[in-house]
């Protein structure tokens, strides 16, 4: 996440644009790592009963991943791009005749592409892959990109990053599992509250996992751009163990 936002943010300084893909079952592109056989069935025809080796990757082996990123940055380096030095999956080559530099970012079978004309890109893409939700990108690893209003573009900002969806959503996911309503706060931790004074018997084992759920929800929240609520989630991260 912290490689996509400054990825975004210097985007928008170079007046780039970008748009994002899924690549449709991705791990099938690799080729499996591991001696992999099945024996075949009915639907084999004159093959039925007799084992098979698989050649390519499958879903649910250890190695599919890493079979599949190979294979994608094998594509994206023959386009010209090579890994940065701050993370090897986001990429980056230099633009013709221009002073900055396009990049490409790929998570797992996410890959978001930031270019003067980045559907060009996709495109190629297209000629391996088949890709999914094309478009630029509204909402990405759980954040909201949003275009900013005339009150911030006034001030030089275009594009905001946000944490609104995924605050709805998980709000929504603790409400059902709590059964109950959360209350609207204008701080993120109560005045005088000291955790750590706190005498109230342990969570039960269905609590706690409840409790580290909140604390884990709250952390990517912050990861998003929530820094408001960081002290008030790492103190409550402290009794993870036992709280």
């Amino acid at each position: 996440m912290d490689s996509v936002q400054l990825a975004f943010t210097i985007a928008a300084m170079n007046n780039l644009n970008a748009c994002a893909a899924d690549i449709s079952t991705a791990f099938l592109y690799g080729k499996a790592r591991e001696k992999v056989h099945i024996i075949a069935g009915k639907e084999f025809g004159e093959l039925a009963g007799k084992p098979l080796i698989v050649d390519k990757s499958c879903y649910g082996l250890k190695s599919s991943a890493a079979a599949f990123h190979s294979h994608c940055s094998e594509k994206i380096r023959r386009m010209g791009f090579k890994p940065s030095k701050m993370d090897p999956d986001l990429y980056i080559r230099k633009a013709k005749n221009k002073d900055h530099y396009e990049m490409l970012a790929c998570y797992v079978d996410d890959i978001i592409a930031f270019l003067e004309r980045p559907r060009e890109i996709i495109d190629e893409f297209r000629k391996t892959y088949v890709l999914k939700g094309v478009e630029e990108p509204k909402y990405y690893l759980g954040g909201d990109v949003q275009t900013l209003n005339e009150h911030w573009q006034k001030q030089g900002a275009t594009l905001g990053l946000s944490a609104a969806t995924c605050i709805k959503n998980i709000t929504k996911k603790f409400q059902t599992m709590l059964k109950t309503n959360f209350k609207t706060e204008d701080l993120p931790m109560a005045e005088g509250d000291h955790p750590e004074l706190d005498e109230s018997d342990f969570c039960t084992p269905l609590q706690h996992a409840q409790f580290r759920a909140l604390v884990g929800s709250a952390n990517w929240c912050i990861t998003l751009g929530r820094f408001d609520m960081a002290f008030a989630t790492q103190s409550s991260a402290r009794f993870n163990m036992v709280p």
